[in-house]
């Protein structure tokens, strides 16, 4: 804590552009640094997890390759099942059938078929020595439940030594009226291993959901048929792939790629020690480190070189921008051996002429403020001197000038009226109504007769109004009304209306009590 106040001191300290660009590079080192160690460990993470998806990918490829070779055999077999014998239940016929069709199974051993109940009816086989093929309860019950063709697992009750059995049910009307089965040959499986050349310390397994070994790219005959190590005894029997770490079958520490098989449910694992994955890593690293220090070194030197260089130039750019600020005569560098410090020297050129060119358009727009609010303030005066009540309203009715006319007129204070509704405060009676008034004066622009309005004191009035549209300085919209209070005249004209009338019954009659109705 006490070598950050020092610190803060030192580097507050103005110096030179030299010795800040050195220290600028000399700080720089560290994160580039750290930033190197991240890169170099980001990229061997990312070496690592694509050989990961590499591995996952070969898995894949091979599980589907497994998956083909099954589904083949399932595809022939209910080929099989369609046979017109098994339609008139001629099983002697078919089985003849069923003999050649065998031989054209390379991968086939032998062929049976079983009634619902599980008896067998015939069976072939490519030679005596290789037992008949045998369905189990439970197979049998799996197929008739859910009417879709199984595959044992290995080894499995049904299979004896006949093979990996394939059961597809034959349908005639929507009824299993048999079950065809065939059994596949172990080593169909193996080979497929040994077409894929893996790598000598690469192994492939393959291997069903109890997690007994089918087959196996390394030592075949010795794995066949027993449980799988202890790292693929990981397997979570519900994921289709996975990425699996841990001791091998041979004690040692491997990685495994393991993807299921959709047709049977089974799994392929390809497991790679790990010795392998982390030799690819140290190279990684060591390419990425050594690379990366040679071009920081190499980065630094050519920084070191174009600093002077730049130095002289940027200097004499601040002498410039100096005397710009200050509003002073400018001499700009000669052309700078930099480009951006060129340009710079370009655009502050700019920059000036752009300052002069907005101090002039300045003083004109300051001089045309000054003349438009001389102006405006002698129209204000004016209107303050009016006798008549002068006031303007936006669109919504809110008063926005209230002159002294109106002061006199209405008893209420600017400050009193400004910003109220026009409408409720003067309680204005129009003619013929708001609504079709304000038509009327949006169509013509203006309009004037006589109004009834009331007074701060709650007196009503009768005024001689005139309406006109006007823009203000915004580019808005105002409606300005001027009123003058005729009250008092038309009492007159009233009164003089009565002594009129008073005149003309008197000298029209002959009496003054036949004048007066008596």
């Amino acid at each position: 804590m006490l070598l950050l106040p020092k610190l803060n001191r030192v580097f507050a300290q103005p110096i030179s552009l030299n010795s800040y660009l050195i220290r600028l590079i000399i700080g720089a080192l560290g994160p580039l640094l750290v930033f190197s160690v991240f890169m170099m460990i980001l990229f061997a993470l990312q070496e690592q997890a694509n050989r990961s998806r590499g591995l996952e990918g070969t898995a894949r490829s091979v599980a589907l390759a497994v998956d083909q070779e099954i589904a083949s055999s399932i595809t022939n077999l209910e080929a099989l099942a369609t046979s017109e014998p098994l339609d008139v239940g001629a099983v002697n016929v078919f089985q003849e059938v069923a003999a050649r069709f065998l031989k054209t199974q390379n991968n086939w051993r032998s062929l049976a078929l079983f009634n619902p109940q599980g008896q067998r009816l015939a069976s072939v086989r490519k030679s005596p020595d290789i037992e008949s093929i045998h369905i189990s309860p439970g197979k049998l019950e799996d197929v008739m439940r859910t009417r879709q063709p199984t595959i044992s697992d290995f080894p499995d009750v049904d299979m004896g030594g006949s093979g990996i059995n394939v059961h597809v049910p034959v349908v005639r009307d929507r009824t299993i009226i048999y079950i065809l089965s065939a059994a596949l040959d172990p080593r169909v499986f193996t080979e497929i291993l040994a077409q894929q050349k893996f790598p000598t310390e690469w192994v492939g397994t393959l291997y069903d959901s109890k997690q007994i070994i089918v087959a196996r790219s390394q030592d075949a005959k010795k794995f066949i048929g027993t449980p799988v190590g202890p790292l693929l005894r990981k397997t979570n029997v519900l994921a289709g792939e996975q990425f699996l770490r841990g001791v091998g079958t041979e004690g040692v520490s491997s990685h495994a790629a393991v993807s299921r098989l959709r047709v049977t449910g089974w799994f392929f694992a390809l497991t790679v020690p790990s010795s392998e994955l982390n030799a690819i890593l140290y190279r990684s690293l060591a390419t990425v480190g050594g690379g990366g220090l040679l071009l920081l070194l190499s980065g630094l030197g050519v920084a070191l070189l174009f600093a002077r260089r730049a130095s002289q130039s940027i200097a004499e750019l601040a002498v410039a921008a100096h005397d710009l600020g200050r509003g002073q005569s400018v001499t700009f560098p000669p052309t700078s051996p930099i480009a951006e410090l060129d340009g710079l020297t370009h655009e502050m050129e700019r920059a000036a002429h752009l300052l002069r060119e907005r101090e002039e358009q300045r003083d004109r727009v300051e001089a045309a403020l000054r003349s438009q609010e001389e102006k405006l303030q002698r129209q204000a005066n004016l209107l303050n001197l009016a006798n008549e009540a002068i006031f303007a309203r936006r669109l919504d009715s809110r008063i926005i000038y209230w002159n002294r006319g109106a002061e006199q007129l209405y008893g209420y204070s600017q400050n009193e009226a400004i910003g109220a509704l026009s409408q409720e405060l003067l309680a204005t009676e129009f003619p013929c109504g708001w609504e079709e008034f304000e038509a009327a004066l949006i169509e013509t622009g203006e309009w004037s007769g006589e109004l009834k309005q009331r007074t701060k004191h709650g007196r009503r009035i009768d005024v001689e109004s005139r309406f006109k549209w006007i823009d203000d300085h915004a580019g808005g919209r105002l409606i300005l009304e001027c009123n003058r209070d005729i009250s008092q005249r038309k009492q007159s004209a009233h009164r003089l209306t009565v002594e009129h009338q008073v005149t003309l019954a008197l000298a029209e009659s002959q009496t003054a009590e036949v004048a007066w109705g008596k």
